[in-house]
């Protein structure tokens, strides 16, 4: 796996594994920044832009998010534009410096930028300051950058500023991004279709040679970017004739061609609104595959108003999507896993760590 002096070799990291490992420090330690080396379309944004949200469920305290993308900034917008006033020198300081406190600064594409950039982060990581602003209480940076082998423009990070952060190795593993599609309302078929082709997800070896380095000659490849956009294509409903190459120009000819063949075994599955209106009548279909689109289907049609009947049709089928059922309403809409339902309460009894988990 390729990568750059900051490497630890084969030693990665996942999604909820870093954002696990991201709230601790923050919150138990002195420790004020992260550094994230992965692949392109590989979750790093993504990552980086749902700390804020759990360091404010974990404190109870609101904490902010200030996105910036170093390759479209200047090393000034980072050190301040210098200015005079009253015969003295100062500077200028753009408003991702805030003055209140409780802040996560999400730094992109870090080695794309000039080495005066990366050395202004490192003095605020390492001294909490940048010229005379002093940073708040409770401001935290995540720092990501694609690894050099990847063709994406990246050199190498600067040693001392890997020095003042805690740096990981990152790579997208299909159980983190499969419940992050589910949180995210993703097309259900589309969900499961990579739920039965996990090395689908992300094309390690489809976009280099090997693994070891940027393959050129294959500009478009599988990343869980990627099929983000094709949930969206698959949503809007084209026709097949139009959907096939916008498909393909996400992901490619080969993932493009198995997800097409897949979704024609999904024919068969029932109508959502039938199953909902006739919960004990409508049809169930036989095909495992069918039946996991189904549920994931329903967990996003469910409302306060037809959960009930919803109920009432998911307990038709075999336990297991009867919890994945549950479990993907409780990530898209855990409002409604409540206790004002006592059928729901006795279907997750004794399922609480896989509803959650």
């Amino acid at each position: 796996m390729a990568s750059n002096n900051a490497s630890v070799g084969n030693i990665t990291v996942g999604f909820g594994d870093l954002q696990r490992i991201a709230v601790s420090l923050f919150t138990k330690t002195n420790i004020r920044a992260i550094g994230v080396e992965g692949p392109p379309g590989g979750g790093k944004t993504a990552l980086g832009m749902s700390i804020a949200d759990l360091l404010t469920e974990t404190t109870g305290e609101k904490y902010n998010t200030f996105q910036i993308n170093l390759s479209q900034h200047e090393p000034t917008d980072v050190s301040g534009v210098p200015y005079v006033e009253k015969g003295r020198m100062r500077k200028a300081l753009t408003d991702w410096w805030s003055t209140e406190p409780n802040n996560v600064i999400v730094l992109e594409e870090i080695t794309k930028g000039p080495k005066l950039m990366q050395n202004a982060i490192g003095e605020a990581i390492h001294e909490g300051t940048i010229g005379s602003y002093r940073l708040p209480a409770n401001t935290y940076f995540y720092l990501s950058w694609n690894r050099k082998g990847d063709g994406a423009g990246d050199e190498k990070v600067l040693s001392h500023l890997v020095n003042r952060l805690v740096y990981f190795n990152y790579f997208p593993r299909s159980e983190d991004l499969l419940n992050h599609a589910m949180s995210d309302g993703r097309n259900p078929v589309l969900i499961a279709f990579l739920n039965n082709f996990k090395h689908m997800i992300f094309d390690e070896k489809g976009f280099t040679n090997n693994g070891t380095r940027y393959n050129a000659e294959k500009p478009v490849f599988a990343t869980p970017r990627s099929w983000e956009k094709v949930s969206q294509v698959l949503n809007i409903g084209l026709p097949l004739d139009l959907e096939i190459p916008s498909i393909a120009g996400c992901v490619g000819e080969g993932p493009c061609r198995e997800l097409v063949a897949y979704k024609e075994t999904m024919k068969d599955m029932p109508d959502i609104d039938d199953c909902i209106a006739r919960p004990t009548e409508a049809p169930l279909p036989t095909e495992p595959s069918v039946k996991y689109a189904l549920a994931l289907s329903l967990s996003f049609a469910t409302t306060k108003e037809n959960r009930e009947n919803v109920i009432d049709y998911v307990l038709r089928l075999p336990k297991e999507f009867q919890v994945l059922w549950v479990k993907a309403l409780s990530r898209r809409s855990p409002q409604l896993v409540d206790h004002t339902s006592k059928r729901l309460i006795e279907m997750t009894k004794g399922l609480k760590s896989v509803v959650m988990g």
